[in-house]
């Protein structure tokens, strides 16, 4: 009996992390704190009114206020990681662009010029166009894209190292 083919769910995770490492860890932790930030205010903001008899998160749940500060926290949560997961993005495709040759400030700047009218627009223009990643050649190191046939520093033959490679 044959085995279904499943995908590598661990390479596909491990190839994630590898992506998102091209995020700047100052924005990731940014981001992070400003997450954290939000749902400390939201937290004390709800617990003041509910102190001071103001209206509350869910007036609902007048009599639990820390089911009602909990249901806000959720709800914040949700909210921000909109924004979140868009600069994030955004840093993705600068440092993405930048590491294919392409230029990042331009991308950088429709990513936002997009953005009025769709989340979703500028992120996928860039994933639809993007060029391949460069490649070393073989011989010398120098990096080349997957269009060229010869290495332009030592001349090296690539077709007949493609031809090998996928016979």
């Amino acid at each position: 009996m044959t085995e279904p083919i499943r995908a590598n769910q661990n390479s596909w995770s491990s190839r994630f992390w590898q992506e998102f490492r091209l995020v700047p860890r100052w924005l990731v932790w940014t981001m992070s704190l400003l997450l954290v930030a939000s749902q400390i205010n939201n937290f004390l903001v709800n617990r003041w009114a509910f102190q001071h008899g103001g209206e509350i998160f869910l007036p609902q749940l007048r009599n639990t206020p820390g089911l009602s500060s909990l249901a806000l926290a959720g709800f914040a949560a949700v909210i921000s990681l909109v924004p979140i997961s868009y600069f994030l993005l955004v840093a993705y495709v600068n440092r993405d662009a930048k590491r294919r040759g392409m230029n990042p400030n331009w991308w950088t700047i429709l990513q936002f010029l997009l953005l009025p009218g769709s989340l979703v627009a500028g992120p996928l223009l860039y994933f639809l166009t993007r060029k391949p990643l460069p490649y070393p050649c073989p011989h010398c190191s120098v990096s080349l894209l997957p269009r060229f046939h010869f290495c332009p520093k030592c001349k090296y033959d690539l077709r007949a190292q493609r031809t090998i490679s996928q016979s």
